[in-house]
């Protein structure tokens, strides 16, 4: 609840599915935004159609039909009709129905309505919800009042008004369809000729006019607003090919797409009182009048005075752990040349697998009591010679995961934990034994071991704490039999889910007076799910919009493990990526990799950090969508690295001592006395991506989840450096330099290939095209040299998204 001054009014936002055929008659004003899929509302004999994006305002007391048309989501925010009266001028009504009106009215209410879903669950943040609420009603007084003295006008003239409404409404709808006159006459059962004067009377224009002209207003917007290439723009926008989209926009603005694009990029100014925040969304399919919201991409410097004789040592928890999936996967022969080729880079400490328990690793000969464990010494065998110790999840977790939707959901099996525990705890007997005798005890002290707690789709959990503990308790007492010196530890808690679970599983481990070798989390950019099912809401997981939700969940966890434990216990994040969702190429982009250097060393309080996951390779989602292009590893199918994996290297390349750190760059220096400079751009999510993080992204528009962002200018100077002269070599890892999904971006960009033709050639290439993308798909390299007296100046440039990393070094 919420108190607005005098006024005390309860604000409902939730999610919610049509599902169904529905009348009802709403008891407050609801505003209602779809964020998936499209519905249908009847109101008084008008049908709309409103698709994603659309927003529409339910009056109470009215009777509406709704109909879904396909698979949806909508956004519902409910307002008492008490409060939302008290708010509008007399004599006016608020009609706002972007099925007929005008899309540049619109874009702001997105703004404000996506800000009341972001912050609504959010503790503390009474005064944001006021200021977002009293902001609707602004916006809405402002851009949607209607008179309501019109009672007087003929029936003639509603008729003329009710037609007028129908064909703008049935333009704006069908605008990127093949839309001819003869279409619409037969849609208004009128003949084409008298339509067509009909037209021209009521709106000033001919029929091919006002529909180019809609859909210029659309393009425009898309151009301002969107990374999308002007190809995509045309195809959305109903143009047929480019040449007619660029001869059509030309003929309204008097310049090219491309142009108008640079034009408005280079000077778009911030209007003066807007408050200074550049995190604006740049969103997908979004056509408005955003003149007044617009980034300042010019861009900031950043001046950085650094004493490089101020060190410390340096953590590289990241370097602890790499996922690689279930155990299997380290059998194949494609995992064991990719991983040795990038061992000797990245030199990892740890593989962590899952499911060793499986028969396909681990299996009982036939009548017998004796294991099979071939391949898992194959295994053990592979990770030796890679230099890696084996990090094992004990749980059995499913070997496939099916994101779907509305939920990541898990293969299920039938039998019970104490079952599975006693059945597995009796094998891992045999394999310590087995394997002490076969690698030696100094090797077999080293590995480490974690028990996940079982979660539901929705994060809830599946079992007792007590029944966690019986498992823990029986892995834990075959492994300290053995072995003394080795770490098991758990529960691997999704930090997306209740962190009050997370209290109850500690508090359980205390009251048994468990300590674990050390406590384990995972971490994702989702938003903990408050939905109330006894409510019948819609389970909805949103991406967090703060930049810094990674650092801040540590923090959280390190707090609750102080609270129940009276010693420090190391925490290890034992997976973490920013998305895990198959149906998006974010992975692939260049985001990952500003995304991890960010994010490696804001977690370096952690004391071990495993990316999810080593290659695409590893995947284990059941899809429809093309796996050598949705992946979420570090290199994909083919063997190309991502920006992800170059960031990798950079990360493993700084020095033990740490020089500096600030908020987009680190210094280190090496015991030979190198220096190693790593700095990047990071660029959030924008947050109507955040509510909308489950949209099929096609590839050519994945930037588009992303805010605009600016470049970034970095002046670093590297004062008490030893006088002499300094060779300085510069790595550049951005869209341009290292990214194989850019360079296809690029195709499309170029007009040489339509989005379908490209699509089957990155699913379909040759062996020389996949070495001729291995070999330009690296980040460019810059070599210069410098004289230093007393210090050394650096200046990097940065566009959204970009990393460098720079070595210096002094020549002999």
């Amino acid at each position: 609840m919420y108190l607005f001054s005098h006024l005390a009014t309860t604000l409902n936002v939730t999610m919610m599915n049509v599902k169904r055929v529905s009348h009802y008659i709403p008891e407050h004003y609801q505003m209602q935004m779809v964020i998936k899929g499209s519905i249908s509302i009847k109101d008084n004999g008008e049908k709309y159609i409103l698709k994603k994006d659309d927003i529409i305002l339910l009056y109470p007391c009215y009777q509406y039909k709704v109909e879904a048309i396909t698979d949806n989501t909508v956004l519902d925010i409910s307002i008492p009709a008490n409060f939302f009266h008290s708010m509008v001028k007399p004599g006016y009504e608020v009609v706002c129905n972007s099925a007929i009106g005008r899309k540049k009215d619109y874009f702001a209410l997105k703004n404000i309505l996506t800000d009341m879903v972001v912050y609504y669950n959010k503790e503390d943040n009474h005064l944001k919800m006021c200021s977002l609420l009293y902001s609707l009603m602004d916006y809405l007084n402002d851009n949607f009042l209607v008179s309501r003295s019109k009672e007087g006008a003929s029936v003639n003239e509603s008729n003329y008004s009710e037609r007028i409404d129908k064909i703008a409404n049935y333009i704006n709808t069908n605008y990127p369809l093949p839309l001819n006159l003869q279409t619409l006459a037969d849609h208004m059962f009128l003949t084409p000729q008298y339509l067509s004067k009909f037209i021209k009377q009521n709106f000033g224009l001919n029929f091919n006019k006002y529909l180019n002209k809609v859909r210029m207003e659309h393009a425009m917007e898309e151009l301002k607003h969107t990374n999308h290439s002007v190809i995509t723009i045309a195809f959305n926008n109903g143009f047929a090919s480019t040449t007619s989209f660029n001869k059509t926009f030309k003929e309204f603005f008097n310049v090219t797409p491309t142009s108008y694009r640079q034009a408005y990029s280079n000077s778009s100014p911030a209007p003066s009182g807007e408050r200074q925040d550049t995190r604006e969304p740049s969103l997908e399919h979004l056509a408005s009048d955003l003149d007044a919201t617009a980034p300042d991409l010019r861009g900031t410097v950043h001046r950085n005075i650094i004493d490089i004789t101020g060190k410390k040592d340096m953590r590289s928890p990241w370097l602890k752990i790499i996922n690689v999936g279930i155990a299997r996967n380290i059998l194949s022969h494609n995992f064991h040349k990719i991983v040795l080729e990038c061992q000797d880079s990245l030199k990892f400490d740890y593989a962590r697998f899952e499911n060793i328990f499986s028969d396909k690793i681990i299996s009982l000969i036939p009548n017998s009591s004796v294991y099979n464990f071939t391949n898992f010494d194959d295994i053990i065998s592979f990770l030796i010679k890679s230099n890696l110790y084996p990090f094992i999840e004990l749980g059995s977790k499913p070997e496939k995961i099916f994101y779907v939707e509305d939920n990541l959901k898990e293969q299920k099996h039938d039998e019970s934990l104490l079952e599975e525990v006693i059945r597995n705890a009796r094998a891992l007997d045999a394999l310590l034994k087995h394997s002490i005798n076969r690698f030696g005890i100094d090797y077999v002290s080293h590995w480490k071991f974690e028990l996940w707690y079982p979660q539901s789709e929705n994060l809830e959990l599946l079992i007792k704490p007590s029944e966690y503990i019986k498992g823990y308790k029986a892995y834990s007492e075959v492994i300290q039999k053995y072995l003394p010196s080795a770490r098991i530890g758990g529960p691997g808690f999704n930090t997306s889910g209740n962190m009050e679970n997370f209290v109850c599983i500690l508090k359980e481990l205390q009251k048994h007076g468990i300590n674990p070798d050390f406590i384990s989390a995972y971490l994702f950019p989702y938003e903990p799910d408050t939905y109330n099912e006894n409510k019948g809401e819609l389970s909805y997981r949103i991406l967090s919009p703060d930049p810094s939700r990674f650092k801040k969940v540590l923090a959280q966890v390190k707090e609750v493990i102080h609270q129940h434990f009276s010693e420090p216990l190391p925490v290890y994040i034992t997976v973490f990526n920013s998305n895990i969702s198959p149906e998006i190429f974010v992975a692939n982009s260049s985001f990952q990799a500003a995304f991890l250097c960010k994010n490696a060393l804001e977690l370096n309080e952690a004391d071990a950090l495993g990316y999810y996951i080593f290659t695409d390779i590893s995947n284990e989602y059941a899809t429809d969508q093309p796996s050598v292009l949705s992946g979420v590893g570090l290199i994909d199918t083919y063997g190309i690295k991502k920006p992800s994996y170059f960031a990798f290297e950079f990360l493993s390349r700084l020095g033990n001592n740490l020089i500096a750190q600030g908020s987009n760059y680190i210094m280190t220096s090496s015991h030979d006395n190198k220096y190693q400079l790593l700095a990047y751009n990071y660029v959030h999510y924008n947050k109507y991506f955040c509510i909308n993080c489950r949209d099929r992204i096609s590839f050519q528009n994945t930037y588009s989840v992303f805010e605009p962002g600016e470049k970034t200018t970095l002046q670093f100077e590297l004062s008490e450096l030893p006088p002499g002269r300094y060779k300085i070599r510069k790595h550049i890892l951005s869209r341009s330099n290292g990214s194989f999904l850019d360079e296809a971006i690029n195709i499309l960009e170029r007009g040489n290939s339509t989005p379908e033709e490209l699509l089957y050639m990155m699913l379909n290439m040759q062996t020389n095209e996949v070495d001729y993308y291995k070999s330009i798909c690296i980040p460019r390299q810059e070599v210069f040299y410098a004289n230093c007296e007393d210090s050394l100046s650096l200046t990097l440039e940065l566009e959204p998204h970009e990393v460098n990393y720079i070595s210096i070094s002094r020549k002999l």
